[in-house]
């Protein structure tokens, strides 16, 4: 496949397994990049990816931290409410919740955006993430967040400060 990449059409076709007398054409690259007449090139693609790939994974690791540490300071009863629905909502089959994204996309016109596969990613990775990271708040030392309400800070802010920071390491 390496070597197909450096081949001409006409090379690839007359001779696909051929390794000498090869005019190696490394226009084909630039071709890729660029996109064929009327299209669009690999360069949009990767901007697309980056932008699909920032927007999930950031949206769904901020809300995600933000609903799973909440959940952990509700009643038990509440608690016990927002981690069975997350359960239930890593069970559903993915093809159900197909028509009504698209519904909702096509109604904001935004079939065509990659901002809207990002938040796609967001509700379907949310439900795991919010799992994940609940069970890791639960055994957060609670002496922290006293301590930092005795500085004065409020539940955002020792989320913000406070949880957040540890969390990452």
């Amino acid at each position: 496949i390496v070597l197909l990449a450096f081949k001409s059409n006409t090379d690839i076709y007359t001779d696909p397994l051929g390794l000498f007398d090869v005019d190696w054409y490394p226009q084909n690259f630039v071709d890729a990049w660029n996109g064929a007449p009327g299209g669009q090139g690999f360069a949009v693609y990767l901007i697309n990816s980056a932008i699909v790939t920032t927007v999930a994974i950031t949206g769904c690791l901020l809300i995600g931290a933000f609903t799973a540490y909440f959940a952990t300071l509700a009643s038990t009863r509440v608690r016990s409410m927002i981690v069975r629905l997350f359960l239930v909502a890593t069970t559903l089959p993915l093809i159900m919740l197909l028509i009504p994204y698209y519904s909702a996309f096509n109604a904001l016109d935004l079939l065509g955006s990659p901002w809207a596969l990002g938040v796609l990613y967001i509700a379907l990775c949310l439900p795991t993430c919010v799992l994940i990271l609940h069970s890791f708040y639960l055994g957060f030392p609670a002496e922290l967040a006293k301590a930092a309400a005795i500085d004065g800070l409020g539940r955002f802010q020792v989320f913000a400060k406070i949880v957040l920071p540890l969390s990452k390491g």
